[in-house]
């Protein structure tokens, strides 16, 4: 009996270091600092969670700023779903043009929205800069 025992006993040591293996493959905790930073669980598409919030159902979602062919890159935001987030401008230039606020689509099609507006947060959000020429 005391040798099934000690075998079950391996079994569940390594069964439980497999899992933490397989888990880490997955995520990666980033610990606080004392600069205040907060700790955060990742997960492998990119999004995460403050740890206070670990076992929920939230997530991230990026709000992404386009300049649609103005100086400038492109910039993620990270946003908690179902909140309120305000739109903010990103210093984008373009000579010979007027930024016009920020359009779903490149071409100035689908949902427009603009700088300061507070908009519910609830799937990814794509925006591009509206140019509009100053003649």
């Amino acid at each position: 009996m005391k040798k099934r025992t000690q075998t079950i006993s391996k079994i569940t040591l390594v069964m439980a270091i497999i899992s933490i293996l397989f888990l880490s493959c997955f995520i990666s905790i980033q610990t606080a600092t004392a600069s205040g930073h907060v700790d955060t669980l990742t997960g492998m598409n990119g999004s995460y969670l403050p740890m206070g919030q670990i076992g929920s159902t939230s997530r991230q979602i990026n709000v992404t700023y386009n300049p649609n062919g103005a100086t400038g890159k492109v910039n993620t935001i990270k946003v908690t779903p179902n909140t309120d987030y305000t739109i903010e401008d990103q210093g984008y230039d373009k000579r010979g043009y007027a930024f016009g606020g920020w359009a779903t689509n490149p071409e100035g099609r689908g949902e427009l929205y603009y700088t300061g507006q507070v908009v519910r947060i609830t799937t990814p959000l794509n925006l591009y800069a509206l140019w509009l020429p100053t003649f």
